[in-house]
């Protein structure tokens, strides 16, 4: 079976999809270097996205799977005509994206952004004076949406 991988992924994380499914053929890369019969021949895509014009020359595709969690980018229409199984990545982005919320709160309220400005100038500057510096304890934070990511940062 062949599989087209059109998104990035981490060395090791292909390395170890390479080693889980080794009568599997991987062509990582775009649509212009792609080897010849590659995307005719793929029967999976594992993709951020694919246009209505690669899915004309991807005849054989059978599985769709989109990393991101919305699909509403996708030519949808074509995918169901055809009938192409079509997953995505809902569910997987809750944690990453919550620490990345929660790294944000704290370099935002301690004025993060400017310890590491006075760094590269090689300035000292104490924390008291750093315009609009915060402490989180006591503030109240409003998570609108409760979708994955709004309910994993919630919790």
């Amino acid at each position: 079976m062949e599989v087209i991988v059109s998104t990035r992924l981490e060395e090791s994380h292909l390395d170890c999809l390479v080693e889980s499914f080794p009568e599997v053929v991987f062509h990582v890369g775009v649509r212009d270097r792609m080897p010849d019969g590659a995307l005719g021949a793929a029967r999976v895509l594992f993709c951020d996205g694919v246009t209505s014009e690669m899915l004309h020359a991807m005849i054989s595709v059978e599985w769709i799977h989109c990393r991101s969690a919305g699909v509403d980018h996708l030519p949808l229409e074509v995918i169901r005509e055809r009938g192409i199984q079509l997953t995505n990545g809902r569910g997987a982005h809750g944690v990453p994206v919550s620490e990345t919320v929660l790294a944000m709160m704290l370099a935002f309220g301690t004025g993060l952004h400017e310890f590491v400005k006075a760094q590269k100038e090689r300035a000292w500057i104490r924390p008291s004076v750093v315009p609009g510096r915060f402490e989180l304890e006591g503030q109240t934070l409003l998570v609108i949406g409760l979708g994955h990511v709004g309910a994993t940062l919630a919790k």
